[in-house]
């Protein structure tokens, strides 16, 4: 909206937001005590004109596409309701079926490595069942390079079932369990950089952190935008 090209956060004033400023920076917004009165508070919601507004709820429209090119690969492909961003139906997308037709094309390929940002780590199959359940020689091979791998990056190598899941719940399908599970090849993915390190935050809970994480951890990461991407 304000032309910088970028598509950030708006909060708005509204006595029944849910976030706070914080009191040692402003720019911090934190979550409103329950039973909390009294004070300013704010509605966060994505940059975007407000239209039709009832004076009580937004409607925030989806994503144009809403798609997850890592969610269309055809290892357990799920529909929308079950894996958000799946697509309508395996490799629908152009830049999938190009790459599943490139890796099927070529069956020299025997490892492949993906790289994300971010967290600083590196992910090993499976992402659909436990360590326990895959074939013991497959698990051995895979943590045997996968040292080599934490000695030469300075990452540690983990599980994706085991130690990074999105819910306990649920179970989220990629390009590493396509090219394991149907191709038989290993596959890696690498979690370029950590903003949380760089900031001086200890984390060893990869997805918990998100989900709740102290106060001073958000200020640790401001200090460090200030002082190193000029705020």
């Amino acid at each position: 909206i304000d032309g910088d090209g970028r598509i950030l956060t708006m909060r708005v004033p509204d006595p029944h937001g849910g976030y706070k400023q914080h009191p040692a920076d402003p720019r911090l917004m934190v979550a409103r005590e329950p039973g909390e009165f009294g004070g300013e508070y704010y509605r966060l919601i994505p940059e975007g004109f407000i239209k039709q507004h009832d004076g009580l709820t937004f409607k925030v429209n989806p994503d144009r596409e809403g798609l997850d090119l890592n969610r269309n690969f055809p290892a357990d492909w799920r529909q929308e309701f079950q894996q958000l961003g799946a697509g309508p139906y395996p490799t629908s997308e152009p830049e999938v079926r190009a790459m599943v037709d490139f890796i099927t094309q070529h069956p020299n390929i025997g490892a492949a490595v993906s790289f994300h940002t971010h967290s600083g780590v590196i992910l090993r199959p499976c992402g659909t069942r436990s360590d326990k359940d895959m074939t013991p020689e497959d698990l051995w091979l895979f943590q045997q390079f996968s040292a080599l791998g934490e000695k030469h990056s300075g990452y540690p190598a983990i599980s994706i079932y085991e130690d990074f899941r999105y819910h306990p719940k649920d179970v989220i399908t990629g390009t590493q369990d396509w090219v394991y599970e149907h191709l038989g090849a290993l596959f890696w993915v690498v979690e370029l950089w950590s903003p949380n390190k760089e900031a001086g935050i200890e984390n060893t809970k990869w997805i918990d952190w998100y989900r709740t994480h102290p106060v001073e951890d958000d200020l640790k990461l401001l200090k460090w935008s200030d002082e190193q991407c000029e705020g």
